[in-house]
C-alpha cells in the first residue's frame, strides 16, 4: 500500500472511531426543583453574576444559589426595599455589579451590599411597567425592553438608563412613523461589533 493510501486510510479509520466515541457518551441531566429548594419548578431565565453566583427567576420567586443553598427573593408589602409584586420575568448585571430584575409589575435594582431593592417604574421614565428584556451592551449602557406579557397589546417599548439623572429614556412604536419601534412587544436586545442595537418584537427586527 502506497503512503498516501496508508494516510488516507489511518485518517478515515480515526474518523469512525472519534466519531462512535462522541456517539457512544451517555449525557445525564440532573433535575432541580422545588424538592431541592427551588422556589418554584417554572424557571424563566438564568444567570450568572460577576462573582460567579447563579440566578435563577421562577414566576414565584428569584432564587440566588451560592452552591450550596438557595436564597430567594420576593414581594413582601410590609418593605419597602423588597422585590416588586408581579411575576418575576428576567434578570442582568450592571457594570457597577448591580443586580437587574424585571417584573410584571416593573423593575428592580438590587444592592447586594445592603440586601435591598431600588423599585422603577413609568414615574422614572419606564413606558411600561411589564418587564420582558434587560440588557447591558457593550457601551455598558443599559436598556429594558417592555410589552404586554398579559393582556397581548401593542404596549411597551424600549428604553436605556441614564445613569447621570436615574431616570430612563423610552422608545415606543409609532404607527405614523416608519423609523419607529415595529412593535412595542420587545422580545430580544443585543449589539454588534459596529454598535449597533438588534431590538427583536413580536412584529419585525
Amino acid at each position: 500500500m502506497k503512503s498516501s493510501s496508508v494516510k488516507i486510510f489511518y485518517t478515515l479509520f480515526s474518523i469512525i472511531i472519534f466519531s462512535t466515541l462522541i456517539h457512544s457518551q451517555a449525557y445525564t441531566f440532573d433535575n432541580i426543583t422545588e424538592k431541592d429548594g427551588l422556589s418554584e419548578n417554572n424557571v424563566l431565565d438564568i444567570f450568572q453574576d460577576s462573582w460567579g453566583f447563579l440566578w435563577f427567576v421562577t414566576t414565584d420567586a428569584v432564587n440566588h444559589y451560592d452552591g450550596y443553598e438557595f436564597k430567594k427573593f420576593r414581594n413582601d408589602p410590609f418593605d419597602p426595599n423588597s422585590l416588586s409584586p408581579g411575576i418575576t420575568t428576567t434578570i442582568a448585571e450592571d457594570s457597577k455589579e448591580k443586580i437587574w430584575i424585571g417584573t410584571t409589575r416593573g423593575l428592580n435594582k438590587y444592592d447586594r451590599f445592603t440586601n435591598s431593592f431600588k423599585y422603577y417604574t413609568t414615574d422614572d421614565g419606564l413606558s411600561f411597567h411589564q418587564i420582558t428584556n434587560i440588557y447591558k451592551d457593550s457601551e455598558d449602557i443599559l436598556w429594558i425592553g417592555m410589552g404586554d406579557v398579559i393582556g397581548g397589546m401593542n404596549k411597551g417599548g424600549l428604553a436605556y438608563f441614564d445613569s447621570s439623572s436615574e431616570r430612563f429614556i423610552s422608545f415606543t412604536n409609532d404607527t405614523l412613523d416608519a423609523n419607529s419601534l415595529s412593535h412595542n412587544y420587545i422580545t430580544s436586545i443585543i449589539d454588534d461589533k459596529l454598535g449597533n442595537l438588534w431590538i427583536g418584537t413580536k412584529d419585525g427586527l
